[in-house]
């Protein structure tokens, strides 16, 4: 009995490493969304935190200085934000880019599985006809010795 050789395992193996490749590309995408959206928090939290020291700035001792340095700081945060949003945003779509990249690459591989599980059946059965063939002769040598 021969050993099983399929002619595509080279490419499926390429296709493996490529898998792989896709999922820590993935991984670090959502790694990424993750870290992105973190920040934005962050930053909801300093606005926020940020308004309420400017309510009660106004409503105690009213200084020009003091109201204009907090609506600064308010407005860097309220820009910070808007990019925080637009980078949460970019990170989801290259997360989802990625997860379908992964998706193609598991479908490529899984197709060559598919087709190496096909002809490793073919190649059992053959074996199969080859080792009935062999023991066909055998039967029929001892009966026509005897």
């Amino acid at each position: 009995m021969s050993g099983f050789k399929y002619e595509l395992e080279n490419i499926l193996n390429l296709r493996e490493q490529e898998e792989n490749i896709k999922q820590k590309e993935y991984a670090e995408a959502l790694e990424k969304l993750k870290y992105e959206k973190q920040k934005k928090s962050k930053i909801n939290k300093s606005l926020k935190t940020s308004r309420d020291k400017f309510k009660a700035s106004i409503s105690e001792n009213i200084e020009p200085n003091k109201i204009r340095l907090q609506q600064n700081y308010q407005m860097y945060l309220e820009e910070e934000h808007k990019l925080a949003t637009v980078k949460v945003e970019k990170a989801e779509n290259k997360t989802e880019e990625q997860r379908k990249q992964l998706l193609d690459a598991m479908k490529n591989k899984k197709t060559l599985e598919v087709l190496r599980e096909k002809k490793f059946e073919e190649f059992i059965e053959e074996e199969k006809k080859v080792e009935q063939q062999v023991i066909d002769e055998i039967v029929s040598f001892t009966f026509n010795q005897s």
